[in-house]
């Protein structure tokens, strides 16, 4: 099914992922001048010029000029090692600086490559060199420079975060669920609560993949850590679209959506109510929607809750010496609505204990739900899991206990 959020909007764009360090700073610099006491590691005189000129044009961002003076070092033969590795290290600042992603990318790889770059200054190149890729929206260089920077030891918690979101704009969805499930997993193990971003974008590659039933597993673990409304209603709506899911469910699954901030149809829950005979709840739910409710069926909830508030009490001393507990049940269920949360438990749970249930498993989702409304989170929690029946109720029952045990 299509997920109500999308997952990716603006994750990479709200990452701060980019020229986060000065090309000037991955030039050569103030090493290159302390190189020139090692015997191997000289830089002839007819190179030094073009080369200090590119240095000095690239810390003044003039990119431009530090390209043309690079290319004057093209006619030198016979370049040592060195030379050529100081060589690529400017060019790949200034290429990185114009905008030339394949030049940057070619200079200092082989930069990288020469052996002569000091380990740290490795990981702060890939460090940019992703960056620049990412903000370019070349995902798949993206990928591929990160992963060199992880190979080469680079830890930035948001470099590798971004990883994922690099596979995945790369369209790398395999790729991108497993790096996040491996971070979300490390994350768990270290009693910390995983990014929303790495859940996010591990839901989003489970789609992609039409890997449905790990999707739904984890929208449950993004209601879990990250309770939002749109997510709420994602994984609501992956339930009550199973198949086989009953028509009687509907108002359970509406009650989940009101407590959790994702009920849109309020009248349709109003009408529910009223069908199965509990004015109260649709009274309150009127009430709630204001103009989302035609008036004349906030009218008809609120006569309904008038009348049955007379007669509760003894229709309820009726319904006790009932052969069955189904009276007693969606009665104990309204004096909850309105207020009256013993009493009305009371009768649930005599209703439920009667027996002759047409739909037990409604009963039991009823009385957890009571108990979730009074704060008794344990009981409720208890009760909802105590749900077995199939048709979706099960899976009902079991949203409703993650709820309760968010308090």
């Amino acid at each position: 099914m299509t997920p109500r959020f999308r997952p990716l909007r603006s994750v990479l764009a709200a990452s701060g992922l980019g020229l986060c360090l000065s090309l000037s700073a991955l030039s050569p610099s103030a090493a290159w001048a302390a190189d020139q006491a090692k015997p191997d590691e000289k830089i002839r005189a007819e190179l030094g010029k073009p080369l200090q000129a590119a240095q000095q044009a690239i810390t003044q961002k003039n990119y431009a000029e530090a390209l043309s003076q690079l290319t004057q070092t093209d006619a030198v033969k016979d370049k040592t090692p060195y030379e050529i590795y100081i060589i690529d290290r400017l060019r790949g600042a200034a290429a990185g600086g114009s905008g030339d992603l394949a030049t940057a990318s070619k200079a200092f790889g082989e930069a990288i490559d020469s052996g002569k770059m000091p380990a740290a200054d490795q990981v702060q190149v890939m460090g940019m060199m992703i960056g620049l890729y990412t903000n370019a929206k070349d995902y798949p260089d993206a990928v591929a420079w990160t992963q060199r920077y992880v190979k080469a030891g680079g830890n930035d918690p948001s470099i590798l975060s971004n990883m994922v979101a690099e596979e995945y704009e790369a369209g790398d969805y395999a790729g991108a669920s497993r790096d996040a499930q491996a971070q979300i997993a490390a994350a768990e193990k270290a009693g910390q609560k995983p990014t929303e971003t790495q859940i996010r974008i591990l839901a989003a590659s489970y789609h992609k993949a039409n890997n449905d039933a790990a999707y739904a597993t984890v929208i449950e673990k993004m209601v879990t850590y990250y309770p939002k409304p749109d997510y709420w209603a994602d994984l609501i709506g992956h339930i009550d679209h199973k198949p086989g899911f009953s028509d009687r469910l509907f108002l359970d699954i509406n009650r989940l959506q009101r407590v959790t901030g994702c009920l849109t149809n309020y009248d349709a829950m109003v009408e529910l109510d009223l069908q199965d005979g509990i004015s109260s709840e649709a009274k309150a739910v009127a009430d709630e929607g204001g103009a989302k409710v035609p008036k004349a069926l906030q009218a008809k909830a609120a006569a309904a809750a008038a009348d049955d508030r007379k007669k509760l009490d003894r229709d309820a001393k009726d319904a006790e010496g009932f052969k069955d507990g189904n009276v007693l049940v969606t009665i104990g269920y309204t004096f909850v609505g309105f207020g009256d949360t013993a009493k009305g438990i009371d009768l649930l749970q005599k209703g439920i204990a009667k027996g002759g249930l047409k739909h037990a498993d409604e009963a039991k989702l009823m009385l957890g739900i009571a108990y979730f409304q009074v704060g008794q989170m344990p009981k409720a929690i208890e009760t909802f899991e105590s749900v077995t029946g199939g048709a979706g109720a099960s899976d009902v029952a079991h949203l409703w206990s993650i709820r309760a045990k968010q308090g």
